[in-house]
Formats: structure tokens, C-alpha cells, sequence
């Protein structure tokens, strides 16, 4: 296995794009699609997992995370479902990120709580600092209406 160039105690950033990430952005997309037609439609999450192929649960459970994170809201009732709270052009990326993982980025390196011994002085920081600020720009920079 090859050394790290930094230290055994180092990692890179690592931006990981999950399956809760990519279902999240198609559940949102359909619902960005009934606001643009229609306002703000409720949609019900068996419509949602039918029309994107994904499990019902798994559907339900990534709206429930999606509504925590105020970027869907819940109507209980024959009329009920899930709709945008906003426009899709207001809801950034990173929203739908930390909404559904919590963070954006995951980098022990960059982490104040890591207790890395080379965090002061560590030649590699310096640049996934400026990655990560790059990430985190066009993740905000980047709406749902982009998309």
C-alpha cells in the first residue's frame, strides 16, 4: 500500500456522492418540476417512488430527512403529499447536501474537533482548505432550478 504523503493520520478530502444524495436530487427534480407547472402541487411519495424507480421507504425516508431540513413540506389528507417550501432556484445544493448527509464534505484534515498533531503545520491543508472553499462555493452557487 502506498504512503501517504502527509502522514499515516492524514486523509484527503472526500466528497462523497451517495445513493442518498443522487435519490434526493431526483425526488427533489420531480418536485421542482410540479412547482414550475403547476405552484406548489402536492405530490405523494408513491407517485415520486414510481415515477423515479426508487423503493417507496427509501422514498419516504429521504422526504422525512428532506422536510427536517425545511426544504419539503408535508400535507397529510386525499389532497395531501410533499411539495418544495420554496422556489427550486432558492434552494442551493448545499441545502440538499447537509439536508440529507449533514455535511457537505467530510475531511479529517480539516476537521477543528480531529486532534490531528500536524493540523498547524501541515503542508497539504493549505490546499484542501482552498478545495474545499471551491466545493462549498459552487455547491452554494448551484440551485435546484439549475439542475
Amino acid at each position: 500500500m502506498p504512503r501517504h504523503p502527509f502522514g499515516a493520520e492524514h486523509q484527503t478530502i472526500i466528497m462523497k456522492i451517495t445513493n442518498k444524495i443522487c435519490y434526493g436530487l431526483r425526488i427533489l427534480e420531480v418536485l421542482a418540476g410540479e412547482y414550475k407547472r403547476n405552484g406548489s402541487n402536492y405530490v405523494s411519495s408513491s407517485i415520486i417512488a414510481s415515477r423515479e424507480k426508487i423503493s417507496k421507504r427509501y422514498t419516504d425516508s429521504l422526504l422525512s430527512l428532506l422536510t427536517l431540513a425545511d426544504i419539503v413540506v408535508a400535507r397529510h389528507g386525499s389532497a395531501g403529499g410533499y411539495a418544495l417550501t420554496r422556489a427550486p432556484s432558492s434552494i442551493t445544493v448545499r441545502d440538499i447536501f447537509e439536508g440529507l448527509e449533514g455535511s457537505a464534505l467530510s475531511s479529517r484534515c480539516l476537521d477543528k474537533k480531529s486532534g490531528c498533531s500536524k493540523r498547524s503545520d501541515c503542508s497539504g491543508r493549505r490546499i484542501w482548505k482552498k478545495l474545499e472553499c471551491e466545493i462549498l462555493k459552487t455547491l452554494t452557487n448551484t440551485t435546484l432550478a439549475d439542475l
